[in-house]
């Protein structure tokens, strides 16, 4: 039925099977709708290299998807490094639970748009959890350096995760 509803726009077979409730069980049209996330699941994992189209979380939009991390994870006392080119979608939240004791340091960026990996980790604390640095910037169409980064997460250990808002640079290579 999902393949079919893909199929054939013209009698809102699509408009049916995406309004039921993907986890309604046992509904036939659920169980489609199901199917349908599932694949787009599938798509985006092959897009961004995820391991598992399970570890996709799906939302509405970016900004979203930046909210639940960024409010899900942190918590008065710990701290976040972050770079001087990221998108108010970033920036606000992160303004927001600075004043609720979240610890904020901004790493500057050059004229250019070029964040120094050396700067960033310099900026790593004790009580560091995250790192958020967009991949390509909708401004100045930098690209941060994701590896160095990536790097830096890994090299301080489990305790520290990265975050990578990138809706502008999802489909270039991870």
């Amino acid at each position: 039925m999902a393949e079919a509803a893909r199929d054939d726009r013209s009698d809102g077979a699509v408009q049916r099977v995406h309004r039921r409730k993907p986890r309604s069980l046992g509904h036939r049209l659920s169980i489609d709708a199901a199917r349908v996330v599932y694949e787009a699941r599938e798509c985006a994992a092959e897009v961004l290299g995820a391991p598992d189209p399970l570890s996709v979380v799906l939302t509405k939009n970016a900004t979203e998807a930046i909210n639940c991390v960024l409010y899900g994870l942190l918590k008065p006392g710990d701290h976040v490094v972050t770079s001087g080119m990221e998108h108010n979608s970033v920036m606000r939240p992160l303004r927001f639970l600075e004043r609720e004791g979240v610890e904020l340091s901004i790493v500057p960026c050059s004229p250019a748009g070029v964040l120094d990996p050396d700067d960033a980790m310099a900026a790593v604390r004790r009580n560091t959890k995250l790192i958020v640095a967009t991949h390509a910037s909708n401004v100045m169409g930098a690209l941060l350096p994701l590896d160095a980064l990536a790097g830096i997460a890994r090299q301080q250990g489990s305790f520290l995760s990265w975050m990578l808002p990138r809706p502008q640079a999802a489909s270039l290579s991870t």
